[in-house]
């Protein structure tokens, strides 16, 4: 199945492994650390972690609602 996520979702600029929201992330940085977990991120990277997860999300939350209905 095709899952659509948000495209505005702020997907490069969270961190993927604490969930903190960076109020920016410029074009040309491709390297940052998140100032919470100290975590390293790539930024497109990091960004489709975000993206994946939010997919399976959706997915199971879809599959979730199937069952019970």
């Amino acid at each position: 199945p095709l899952i659509v996520v948000d495209r505005y979702a702020p997907t490069a600029r969270t961190c993927s492994a604490c969930g903190l929201v960076r109020d920016a992330v410029g074009l040309k940085e491709d390297l940052w650390t998140c100032p919470k977990c100290g975590a390293a991120h790539r930024r497109e990277v990091n960004a489709a972690k975000n993206i994946k997860a939010q997919g399976l999300a959706r997915y199971f939350g879809s599959q979730e609602r199937r069952v019970s209905a």
